[in-house]
């Protein structure tokens, strides 16, 4: 018995491309495709793969972003081919991306819980099966037409967990200073 509906998957799936659209790329103009992948992850050397978990009392979501370090993506999210932050400015974009997504989950399961971004090795990714998911799904994410992610969710669930499509979320103001 699975406890998590293909409706649940698929509105999993739908949050996740949201997040990715407002997060993945550095401005709202940029062109941004993402397209389901097939297959066993085969991340080469000299990728960077990061990784964030979410958390509930009903489930363990791991979000994987596989990064590969091409003068196109140094130059789109750090300032340049030699960036020594390049790896700090990716773990930012994939917590910002995992922060969107987390928030629209919010509104499902109230108690979430986040972690910061960690490397893992690439050969990890070949035993995600190991672990029995509920949902495991590989996306292609190209930003621009040059940049190429990919992203991998593995979602595990100790009891059933309904996800639902179309959830209207007010607009959250952050950021704003409130004098007294």
């Amino acid at each position: 018995m699975s406890l998590m509906s293909e409706q649940s998957k698929q509105a999993l799936a739908g949050a996740f491309f949201r997040a990715a659209k407002a997060s993945l790329v550095r401005a709202p103009d940029h062109a941004i495709d993402i397209a389901p992948l097939e297959g066993v992850n085969d991340v080469q050397a000299g990728q960077t793969v990061l990784v964030i978990t979410t958390s509930s009392f009903t489930f363990r979501l791991l979000t994987l972003f596989h990064f590969p370090a091409t003068p196109e993506s140094r130059a789109y999210y750090g300032s340049g081919p030699a960036d020594p932050r390049f790896d700090a400015v990716l773990s930012e974009v994939v917590n910002l991306c995992c922060g969107t997504l987390n928030r629209e989950l919010s509104h499902h399961f109230p108690h979430l819980g986040m972690s910061i971004p960690y490397s893992l090795g690439r050969s990890c990714l070949t035993t995600l099966g190991d672990l029995k998911p509920e949902y495991l799904a590989r996306y292609a994410i190209t930003v621009n037409n040059s940049v190429r992610v990919e992203a991998t969710l593995c979602m595990c669930c100790s009891a059933n967990v309904e996800v639902s499509a179309g959830v209207e979320v007010a607009e959250e103001k952050t950021g704003e200073l409130e004098l007294f």
